[in-house]
């Protein structure tokens, strides 16, 4: 079970700091869409946190 929630939560890591921090991403993401690939990266650390939880709790 915990598994997919570490899973997604990399993939979404993955996808905020591709298009935070990244050329390409700047390019993507410009003005107000910035707050994706940021929000996913919020996101995506509060999955792969809960997918840590739920590893430690079984």
């Amino acid at each position: 079970m915990f598994e997919a929630f570490l899973y997604a939560g990399f993939g979404a890591m993955a996808f905020g700091w591709w298009g935070a921090n990244t050329a390409a991403g700047r390019r993507r993401f410009d003005g107000m869409a910035a707050i994706v690939p940021i929000g996913a990266l919020v996101l995506g650390t509060l999955l792969f946190a809960a997918g840590l939880f739920l590893f430690v709790r079984r």
